[in-house]
């Protein structure tokens, strides 16, 4: 059996957001050939398409960039890989240094501080993003306190940098001890699905990470 998991914005969806007749013909003849097709998106289940969950081939969903698998038809969640909730605060705390913007999802909901939400324009400017943040997001006073008092881990953290060049100083961060917040070493192994690997100074796992990027080692972590 084969599994063809498919991107929605911007791959399988067109520009307005619904899959053409073409790509419809194909993903059934794909299915009619035994082959397994799961949409795999950064949304929530409930922010699927209904066109491409009406589909009778589509059983499974990848949601939350792989927070959360479901099985569509039983409504049941088959895995879930979540960040602690300290690790998420930690972040947060450390991207609050830079101009950005950022928000989470917990609860298959994305949430937002309202102040963020109010100047979603200042840090994006393609009214298409604009329009699925103000839409999709539910805005609290306090993004970090409301984390703390729900006490639950987070799916997802996402981060809108104004300035790129800010994000890329933001991705090379430092710690004062190792002089390089992103330099990891596995810890006790564990399941592919669940092991994050740890930076052996500051401590952040790294599928806590919203990017994908190089792995440094720093002399610490190296000698450890």
């Amino acid at each position: 059996m084969k599994l063809i998991a498919l991107d929605l914005d911007g791959t399988l969806l067109n520009s307005d957001k619904v899959v053409s007749e073409r790509n419809a013909a194909a993903l059934s003849l794909a299915a009619a050939q035994g082959n397994v097709i799961a949409p795999a998106t950064g949304r929530a289940l409930r922010a699927i398409p209904e066109q491409v969950m009406a589909f009778p081939f589509v059983h499974y969903a990848i949601t939350i960039n792989g927070a959360k698998v479901s099985d569509t038809r039983a409504g049941q969640a088959l895995l879930r890989a979540e960040i602690a909730l300290d690790t998420c605060l930690r972040l947060l705390d450390f991207v609050g240094r830079y101009d950005a913007m950022y928000d989470c999802y917990w609860n298959d909901t994305g949430w937002v501080d309202r102040s963020f939400l109010e100047r979603v324009r200042y840090y994006n400017s393609d009214e298409e993003v604009v329009t699925l943040l103000r839409t999709t997001r539910a805005p609290v006073d306090d993004l970090k306190a409301f984390l703390r008092e729900n006490g639950q881990p987070v799916q997802k953290v996402q981060l809108c940098f104004r300035d790129m060049a800010e994000r890329e100083t933001a991705r090379a961060g430092r710690c004062s001890r190792s002089r390089s917040i992103w330099a990891f070493r596995p810890q006790t192994p564990l399941p592919s699905a669940t092991a994050p690997t740890i930076c052996a100074c500051c401590a952040l796992p790294a599928r806590a990470l919203p990017w994908a990027m190089p792995r440094p080692r720093c002399a610490r972590s190296a000698a450890a």
